[in-house]
């Protein structure tokens, strides 16, 4: 519970699913907010909302209504959502590159949409009917594994990829890309390739993205040290390059993004 009325709840994916998935969650509010902006966690996820829906503002400003059940890539710039009434979702998020064996096409073609989960495959569809219908989060969570588990599991993970996603993700992003392209003994470009086929970004992209989410982790832990320090221990050059960082994935200064944050927008950007 973060707030009156306001229920998130975060649930470990079974073992068999770990690999793909790095959690499931739940949001429930039962009044509408206003504007929230979502910033990136370097994870895509499918959302399947059985409350109302969301209205999701273009790059021209104009409010448009999204899917029940959506796919989200991975995002390189801020997302505003609006709530229209009762907020209830469950999200899939999946570690960076877990959701590519559901995909048919490159992880590249989801990354700044959000889109029908249709286009992943029309058997997922069935997915927002059994969540919706479902009386309880532990049932949703149970109909989500049993669903996914037919259609993660037919194929292999990529070994070089999957080694250097842990190691961008246990580092928070602070990765030498050409060291460690060496160390999985291939080389920068191919590892490139792999990434904006099964990840939908760059190496370099994704770590600046787990990067600039640790500072978000760390804002959410009282107290914390001055931006300069901050930006030291999370690996930027200095609080110039996490200013310039922090205006790209929010829009905002680093300040007006903390004066502004509200707990559901705190809960759709978690990771």
């Amino acid at each position: 519970m973060l707030d009156s009325g306001i229920i998130y709840r975060t649930i470990e994916p079974s073992p068999a699913l770990a690999s793909h998935i790095k959690c499931f969650w739940v949001l429930e509010s039962s009044f509408p907010t206003g504007e929230e902006t979502v910033v990136t966690d370097g994870c895509p996820e499918i959302i399947l909302h059985y409350g109302d829906y969301f209205s999701e503002r273009s790059e021209s400003g104009v409010w448009e209504k999204q899917p029940k059940a959506i796919v989200a890539g991975q995002i390189t710039r801020p997302l505003t959502l609006l709530p229209t009434g009762r907020v209830g979702m469950l999200g899939i998020r999946f570690w960076p590159h877990g959701i590519a064996s559901l995909l048919d096409g490159s992880a590249s073609e989801l990354t700044d949409q959000r889109s029908e989960i249709a286009v992943i495959s029309s058997a997922i569809t069935q997915l927002e009917e059994l969540v919706i219908n479902a009386s309880s989060i532990e049932e949703r969570v149970r109909t989500c594994e049993s669903f996914l588990k037919k259609l993660l599991l037919v194929q292999a993970t990529d070994q070089v990829v999957d080694r250097a996603v842990k190691a961008i993700v246990n580092s928070n992003g602070n990765v030498m890309v050409r060291q460690l392209a060496k160390e999985l003994n291939t080389t920068e470009r191919q590892l490139q390739r792999k990434f904006r086929s099964q990840v939908g970004l760059s190496p370099r992209q994704l770590s600046r993205a787990f990067r600039f989410h640790r500072i978000i982790e760390l804002l959410e832990e009282p107290p914390h040290p001055t931006w300069a320090q901050l930006a030291l221990d999370c690996g930027f050059f200095d609080q110039a390059h996490l200013n310039r960082d922090f205006r790209q994935f929010t829009g905002q200064s680093p300040s007006a993004y903390i004066k502004q944050t509200s707990p559901i927008a705190q809960c759709l950007s978690a990771g």
